[in-house]
């Protein structure tokens, strides 16, 4: 007995999320560098850079929820419709959000 497959014509494949690298100026050892040079804290350097990645991952799915941001591992899960000035746009967002700075 076979079984037939309905699909479902409203099925969009752009919708399907894929991981891909972060451009290199969103790679975390950019990132980084940038942070330890613009924040000032009295936490150590390891503590400081693990609350920024938390909240950077945390603040990309504020903003958009089809999105997963790990920054130190440089990989962003974002719908295959998304291209990567979107990502980009978005994870500079976050970036800016987070250290304050409107953009």
């Amino acid at each position: 007995m076979s079984v037939a497959r309905s699909v479902d014509p409203a099925f969009e494949w752009d919708a399907i999320p894929t991981a891909r690298l972060v451009r290199p100026a969103f790679r975390w050892d950019a990132v980084t560098a940038w942070i330890l040079e613009w924040e000032v804290s009295d936490d150590a350097d390891d503590v400081l850079l693990e609350r920024w990645n938390a909240d950077l991952a945390e603040a990309a799915t504020l903003i958009d929820s089809n999105v997963i941001w790990c920054p130190q591992t440089d990989t962003v899960t974002a719908p295959a419709g998304y291209d990567d000035d979107h990502v980009a746009a978005l994870l500079r967002r976050c970036i800016a959000g987070y250290a304050g700075i409107d953009i």
